[in-house]
């Protein structure tokens, strides 16, 4: 058997590639470990892939290009699954990152292609991909861990966000969904009621310093809302990629949180701004 295999969506930018990063750098990437990397970007892949090979831990980079606001998905999510080497791992690790914060306007402004191309890349490319990577390993591996990069806005409206938020919050129930599923099926297969082989977390990073802050900085309409992250900016309060990434991994290599649940990094790492 070989070590575990990371899966990770949205990978070579922004908090992608902090967190792969991170996760490569951790106790979790044992000897022989191997990542897939997947972004629309190849020459951002190429160049974590390259970084990812000069750490001290020997690991095999895999990175495929997918783009996810593709009208058929399951070819895309069939390719990031066809390049997965056929072999023993000892637990399996898919993190649904990708995603689009989309136009930051009222539902009565937007449009029908941008509300199906929102949807198509924050709910179905996931759920797609998560269903086939559960059908190919929950059964045969040790471990398989599902990890949901959500936000505050699942659980919480804000103003200009609507599709944004919709998205998140089917992503944080479908992610629920899969750990009371996974949970049945075990019991049916084994009549047992020991630990998940299946766990599912949903956590939300806070408000990242990333390119997705300066869009909504940019593009959102003159609301309060938006003098907010302005503020938050120029005075620092914005979490850096690192800190939050390092939380969920921290999260991950405890393995104490509850199946299926939403944790926010303001429950759980260093308090220094307001939860907004």
């Amino acid at each position: 058997m070989t070590g575990p295999l990371f899966i990770i969506t949205g990978a070579s930018r922004g908090y992608g590639r902090t967190l792969t990063t991170l996760l490569a750098k951790s106790n979790l990437a044992t000897q022989h470990s191997t990542f897939i990397l997947v972004a629309r970007n190849l020459d951002d892949l190429k160049t974590l892939a390259a970084s990812l090979q000069t750490l001290p831990n020997p690991l095999k980079i895999i990175y495929e290009v997918a783009d996810f606001s593709q009208s058929d998905l399951d070819p895309v999510a069939s390719s990031v699954l066809s390049v997965i080497p056929l072999q023993e791992y000892s637990a399996v690790y898919l993190f649904n990152n990708a995603g689009s914060l989309g136009p930051l306007k009222r539902i009565r402004d937007q449009d029908a292609v941008d509300i199906e191309r929102e949807i198509r890349i924050n709910v179905t490319a996931p759920l797609v991909l998560t269903s086939k990577v559960l059908k190919k390993f929950a059964d045969t591996v040790p471990k398989t861990v599902v990890v949901n990069v959500s936000s505050l806005a699942a659980v919480q409206p804000f103003d200009c966000w609507g599709i944004y938020a919709t998205g998140k919050a089917a992503r944080d129930m479908f992610h629920r969904n899969i750990a009371v599923e996974e949970e049945a099926v075990q019991k049916e297969q084994t009549q047992s009621s020991n630990g998940p082989r299946v766990r599912v977390l949903n956590y939300a990073p806070g408000p990242l310093d990333t390119a997705m802050q300066d869009q909504i900085r940019e593009t959102m309409p003159d609301i309060p809302l938006r003098q907010i992250y302005i503020d938050m900016h120029k005075e620092g309060k914005l979490v850096k990629t690192e800190d939050s990434a390092a939380i969920l991994v921290k999260l991950l290599e405890e393995d104490t949180y509850e199946n299926g649940t939403h944790v926010d990094y303001f429950e759980v790492g260093p308090a220094k701004v307001c939860e907004t």
